[in-house]
C-alpha cells in the first residue's frame, strides 16, 4: 500500500541555521502518528515543510503517489492536507458556522464571475457547504455553538472550531500543531477522542505534535522523536519510545540546560520530572 506521506532527506536552511536536516520516513494511509521532541526541536518547521508553508532546502516530499515537494501551500490543500496551528486563528466577526465553511473554501474554489452575480453555481456549492458545515461542527459536538461570533468563545471552544474547520474538507491528512495547547485536563480528553475519532471513524491519517506526552503516548499507534531538526527515532510503538534512553537524554539535556541558565545547577528535581515526561 502507498504511504499517505513519504519524507526522504528533507532538509531546511534559514540562512545559516540548519532547522531540519535529512529527514526521511513514511506515514501510513490511515495511521495516527505523533511526533515529539524538546523545545525547539523543528516539530512546528516539519508541519510547515509538509504544508508547504516553508519551501524545502533539499530533499523531497510525496503525498500518496504526488511529489509535492515544490507544489504551492494551496494546491496541497487542495490535494487533501489540511491543518491546525499553535496559536488559534478564528475570524472573530464570523460566526462558528462560517469560521467552519472557510475550511471549505480553500478545497471549493469558485469563480469571481460567480461570486459577483451569486449564480446558481454559487448558490449551490454554499448551500452544500452550509450543510457540511453543520454536519461537522455535530460530529465535533459543538453544534450549539454555530452561531456565535468567534470572539465569544472560550480558549476550549475555539480549538474545537479550528479542528472541524481543518476537518469539514474531509482531508486525507490532518496535521495537528498541539491541539492540547492551553487546554483544561477535561478538554484535553475531549480533544483526545475528537482526534481517536477523526482517525477512525472518517478514515483520515493524522500526524500529531504534541507537548502533552501522555495524550500521545496513548493516542498514537507510532512515534517519531524529533532532536535538533534530526530524527532520533524515525518510527516506534509508544513502549518503545518510551524505554529509549535517547529520548530520556534529550529531555534531561534540555532540562539540565534550562536549569543551569536559571542558576539551578545540574540534577536537581525539575530534571528528574522532565525525565518522567519522557517516559509518562
Amino acid at each position: 500500500m502507498t504511504p499517505a506521506l513519504t519524507l526522504e532527506g528533507v532538509s531546511i536552511n534559514f540562512g545559516g541555521i540548519r532547522a531540519l536536516e535529512g529527514v526521511s520516513c513514511e506515514v501510513p494511509d490511515g495511521q495516527l502518528r505523533g511526533i515529539i521532541g524538546p523545545n525547539g526541536s523543528g516539530k512546528t518547521t516539519l508541519l510547515n515543510v509538509i504544508s508547504r508553508i516553508y519551501p524545502v532546502s533539499g530533499g523531497s516530499i510525496r503525498l500518496f503517489d504526488d511529489d509535492i515537494t515544490r507544489w504551492p501551500n494551496h494546491a496541497v490543500a487542495r490535494h487533501g492536507v489540511m491543518r491546525t496551528y499553535q496559536r488559534v486563528a478564528l475570524v472573530n466577526q464570523l460566526t462558528v458556522l462560517e469560521n467552519v465553511m472557510l475550511g471549505l473554501h480553500a478545497t471549493r474554489p469558485q469563480s469571481l464571475l460567480d461570486i459577483a452575480f451569486r449564480t446558481s453555481g454559487y448558490r449551490r456549492v454554499e448551500r452544500e457547504s452550509v450543510d457540511r458545515a453543520r454536519e461537522t461542527l455535530e460530529f465535533v459536538g459543538i453544534e450549539d455553538l454555530a452561531d456565535r461570533k468567534g470572539d465569544e468563545l472560550s480558549g476550549g471552544q475555539m480549538r474545537l472550531v479550528e479542528i472541524a474547520r481543518a476537518v469539514v474538507s474531509r482531508p486525507r491528512v490532518l496535521l495537528l500543531d498541539e491541539p492540547a495547547a492551553g487546554l483544561s485536563l477535561v478538554r484535553i480528553d475531549e480533544v483526545s477522542e475528537l482526534i481517536r475519532r477523526i482517525n477512525g471513524e472518517l478514515g483520515v491519517t493524522v500526524i500529531l505534535v504534541e507537548h502533552v506526552l501522555n495524550l500521545v503516548m496513548s493516542l498514537c499507534e507510532r512515534i517519531s522523536v524529533l532532536v535538533s531538526g534530526q530524527l532520533l527515532v524515525e518510527s516506534g510503538t509508544p513502549s518503545e519510545v518510551q524505554e529509549d534512553p535517547r529520548v530520556r537524554e534529550a529531555y534531561l539535556g534540555q532540562a539540565r540546560a534550562r536549569s543551569r541558565q536559571a542558576g539551578g545547577g545540574e540534577g536537581t528535581a525539575h530534571d528528574e520530572g522532565e525525565a518522567a515526561d519522557a517516559r509518562a
